[in-house]
């Protein structure tokens, strides 16, 4: 995909529309995938567009030019709205994690993102751990006849890399933090474990439970985000042994 932007036109076209768009469900998402992008092609011009953040800094790198823009669904609504975004030069649209965006309520935001692109002669790209209905229906309206589809996965609906490891470990509901302190220290020595929670209210509770026993911090939806940012950035570095989170930070 990378080197059909390059055949599109030279690279860091500053002033012209971007070349490539993906829509991801998180801004934590859109972030890490922006670093991937500036990883692997750094003389492409890359921008992250994600609610939370100062629209200033990135009106006025659109202005400049982009080549390809990363963001979740209403951000990028809204910089269409504001004409800032001009999506008539795309060459190739990327959909990420398009099942847990139908989850997240963004359905009807996608289908307007993707009714904004009008040249027939993009390439489009959607990424899904799964296959509902909706993932289904929206392949059919915006990605070609010929589409050519890719399973990773196949009859394993259980499908997990040959390095990982599953324990089913029972106890009791006070028995719980005496356990992840157990585990913690057994299978993660020096540190960098996740834990994840369903709810943000189990999420504070254990981090309270446990935060006089190990370096351990919390992430979920009601943190700040530069707080947030603030802690993934302290995780990689390794002054956390333990980190608990909601699906904010599985993406």
């Amino acid at each position: 995909m990378i080197e059909s932007l390059r055949v599109a036109g030279d690279a860091k076209s500053y002033g012209r529309p971007p070349q490539c768009i993906v829509l991801v469900p998180t801004r934590e998402l859109a972030k890490q995938v922006a670093a991937e992008f500036e990883m692997l092609a750094p003389d492409f011009g890359v921008l992250s567009v994600y609610g939370g953040s100062a629209y200033g800094p990135q009106l006025s790198t659109l202005n400049r030019g982009v080549d390809i823009v990363i963001g979740t669904p209403g951000r990028v609504i809204d910089m269409i709205d504001k004409k800032a975004l001009d999506l008539s030069n795309i060459k190739t649209l990327i959909m990420d994690e398009a099942d847990y965006m139908l989850d997240m309520g963004f359905a009807p935001d996608m289908e307007r993102v993707l009714s904004s692109i009008t040249s027939d002669s993009h390439q489009t790209l959607l990424f899904s751990a799964t296959m509902p209905f909706w993932v289904r229906k929206v392949s059919q309206k915006f990605l070609k006849e010929d589409q050519v589809m890719i399973d990773l996965v196949g009859t394993d609906t259980h499908k997990v890399a040959p390095t990982v490891t599953h324990y089913a470990i029972p106890c009791t509901r006070a028995q719980k933090q005496a356990m992840i302190f157990d585990i913690v220290k057994r299978y993660a020595p020096e540190g960098k474990a996740i834990m994840f929670t369903e709810r943000k209210a189990t999420a504070d509770t254990l981090y309270s439970g446990l935060a006089g026993k190990l370096k351990v911090a919390v992430l979920h939806g009601d943190i700040a985000q530069s707080t947030r940012e603030s802690t993934i950035l302290g995780f990689k570095a390794g002054r956390y042994d333990l980190l608990i989170a909601t699906d904010v930070a599985s993406r």
